[in-house]
């Protein structure tokens, strides 16, 4: 989850992943970091509209 994308920032996912922590652990080795929507997970809270989107994002992993 990109918190500063939540919250208005400019840094890209492909920025946040592209360090060396990120690099160091399995899913970064074996590219399987997923993206979730960072406004709903961070900021939407428990309404049940952010329940479904965050249903879906982690469907989407799976």
């Amino acid at each position: 989850m990109d918190r500063t994308k939540a919250i208005g920032g400019d840094t890209t996912s492909q920025a946040v992943n592209d360090n060396d922590l990120v690099k160091q652990t399995k899913a970064g080795q074996t590219n399987k970091i997923i993206n979730l929507n960072p406004q709903v997970w961070y900021l939407a809270g428990s309404g049940l509209q952010a329940l479904d989107i965050m249903i879906e994002d982690v469907s989407k992993a799976l």
